[in-house]
């Protein structure tokens, strides 16, 4: 009730260890009159976040991980739609060093990386690059082409590509496209995939998106070709599925 009236204080034991900085914060995000108190873009812009990030030794940027940025190219359109969802994929300890990373590069808070916070990225971690292959970065891992740098976009770029370009991860990312289970990725597939997530696009789209893999030229996608978009093998997995479908049916013969 106090905090609802804006009475309450700072003086007793457990807030002797507060700094003014984040009493300031918590100040101005209790105030009780709303035309004063900040919204979250203002508190997400105090001087305290600047002075924990200078703090924390986590927040240290890996040049592992700006490196991967800068060697981030991808052509075919199928292949982009696929990464993002790796990028559902991954776990909380793949997530939490990447989180962190962006949020060191995103200075201003905004969720997305422009041109200028990627320069000074660059630079802080003793990475000299020019104006062009700034461009061509910011190019490159944006890619819903709005001239800045997403989260989800940042993943794509910065996975680790060992990690989860494998057979049993891709397989995965196969099934999410391969919605009624026949073995193929078909037009009607991709399309049904994109309007589940908000996005309609053109049947000649999906053609051309199919095309650029489509080794056999039959207008649908085998996990083989699937595969090969990431410079993966599939055969060894193909071999443990049939492996388990094999055992699977053999203990069915056996009950019988």
């Amino acid at each position: 009730k106090k905090i609802m009236i804006g009475k309450y204080s700072f003086n007793y034991p457990p807030c002797e260890a507060i700094s003014e900085q984040a009493r300031d914060l918590i100040s101005h995000l209790l105030e009780v009159d709303t035309t004063k108190r900040y919204t979250a873009q203002q508190a997400l812009a105090h001087p305290w976040f600047e002075i924990l990030k200078t703090e924390d030794p986590e927040t240290k940027l890996d040049k592992e991980i700006l490196n991967n940025l800068r060697e981030f190219h991808v052509e075919r359109q199928l292949k982009k739609e696929v990464l993002k969802t790796m990028v559902k994929l991954m776990d909380e300890d793949d997530l939490g060093h990447l989180r962190e990373a962006f949020h060191v590069i995103d200075k201003d808070n905004t969720g997305m990386i422009n041109i200028e916070e990627l320069r000074e990225a660059m630079h802080s971690a003793g990475l000299d690059v020019v104006q062009e292959e700034l461009d061509k970065i910011l190019t490159s891992v944006d890619i819903r082409q709005n001239g800045k740098i997403n989260y989800s976009e940042f993943l794509a770029a910065t996975m680790d590509k060992k990690k989860h370009f494998t057979r049993e991860r891709l397989w995965l990312a196969f099934n999410h496209f391969d919605i009624d289970n026949s073995g193929f990725i078909t037009e009607e597939n991709i399309i049904d995939v994109m309007l589940r997530v908000g996005r309609k696009i053109t049947p000649k789209e999906v053609r051309s998106m199919i095309k650029e893999v489509d080794i056999t030229q039959n207008g649908k996608l085998s996990f083989e070709e699937f595969c090969t978009m990431f410079n993966v093998d599939s055969h060894t997995h193909h071999h443990q599925q049939q492996t388990i479908a094999d055992t699977s049916a053999s203990s069915k013969d056996t009950e019988k």
